[in-house]
């Protein structure tokens, strides 16, 4: 009985190579800190308020602008166990936030200072705050542009708030806003740069494929 030996051709033996590597990144994506970045970025919704310039008076009322808006979504959000809960909220609340500006820019003197209240993805470099850590990528963001937005700006997460001082821990925060432990570990377990690294190569790998697909 004679057997016959076949090789694979170049093109089977792509295939092949392909599939492998995509279960990789199905793996990565599922195990690693690609798959935990984007619950972060799929679970939070941050703060973005842009001062109308760098002049002194700008800045504090950027930031007099930021308590009153803490203040208010805090209440606002204070029932929420999910950022599709917690948009929902905003869409129907926006007059409130609206009010909230509106009241601190009359307080203050500026009336007449335009503005304007968005809630769309936006782009953020990795960041670290007191006791945990962001990776880059697209958030759900609110955004407070004053006048003209031409002055440093501040940011923070607005959804759980993680960046106004509670009683609860950060990872408990996350934990009430349905963030897995994993994703909760990446943020707040130290080592940060190193874990985002990871996060953003495979990410970026995975992107790759992705648009050759």
């Amino acid at each position: 009985m004679n057997f016959t030996v076949t090789r694979p051709n170049g093109f089977d033996l792509f295939c092949r190579t392909a599939l492998s590597v995509l279960a990789l990144i199905a793996v990565f994506l599922v195990f690693s800190p690609v798959g935990q970045a984007r619950t972060l970025s799929n679970n939070l919704i941050r703060l973005h308020v842009l001062a109308n310039s760098d002049s002194a008076s700008d800045q504090e009322l950027k930031l007099k602008v930021r308590d009153g808006v803490l203040s208010v979504c805090g209440e606002l959000f204070s029932d929420c166990g999910s950022v599709e809960e917690a948009v929902s909220e905003y869409y129907r609340s926006r007059g409130m936030i609206e009010s909230s500006v509106r009241s601190t820019l009359i307080s203050e003197g500026c009336p007449d200072l335009d503005f304007d209240i968005t809630l769309s993805r936006e782009h953020y470099d990795t960041r670290e705050y007191d006791g945990f850590a962001l990776p880059c990528g697209d958030y759900l963001s609110l955004r407070i542009l004053l006048g003209k937005a031409e002055g440093r700006n501040w940011w923070c997460v607005l959804f759980p708030p993680l960046c106004t001082e509670s009683s609860l821990s950060v990872a408990d925060r996350l934990s009430d806003a349905g963030v897995d432990d994993g994703a909760s570990e990446l943020a707040t377990g130290g080592r940060y740069r190193v874990r985002f690294r990871i996060a953003e190569f495979f990410g970026s790998l995975c992107d790759f494929f992705s648009d050759r697909g």
